[in-house]
């Protein structure tokens, strides 16, 4: 959860190139994303392979930030990922602009409902630590 209560997803996409659809898809997401949610895109270009001789002299800067952002969902044992389906974009050049606008609507209404599900998931989930909270607190 963010700061301001309410839900922080972040993610990066495989894909470093230019025109990646992986990217841009990310970012509909963000723009598409549900009254609450805030949808945050990890820039993964300028993290090195692992090296677990840099690893030892302390984190590169690309490296620590990049922990710093994916933090609040791996820092403890109990982090969740949501379930399939995911959002799969077939012949994604036809439903893509020239500037990487996801313009398809279908592909859109299926991104939103993605991202609506995702919102109910996370509520139950809280709802379900917060009864477990209550139950171990007796």
């Amino acid at each position: 959860m963010s700061e301001d209560g309410g839900h922080r997803v972040v993610a990066f996409a495989g894909s470093l190139r230019r025109g990646s659809f992986n990217s841009a898809l990310i970012r509909a997401a963000r723009d598409l994303a549900p009254e609450g949610m805030s949808v945050d895109l990890i820039e993964i270009g300028g993290l090195p392979f692992y090296n677990a001789d840099l690893e030892a002299e302390g984190d590169p800067a690309a490296v620590a930030a990049f922990k710093s952002s994916v933090e609040q969902i791996l820092g403890h044992i109990r982090a969740r990922v949501l379930p399939p389906p995911e959002v799969l974009v077939a012949r994604a050049h036809e439903r893509f602009d020239r500037d990487l606008r996801l313009t398809d609507h279908g592909s859109q209404r299926v991104l939103v409902d993605l991202l609506q599900r995702f919102s109910r998931w996370i509520e139950r989930e809280q709802a379900a630590d917060r009864a477990v909270s209550g139950m171990d607190s007796r």
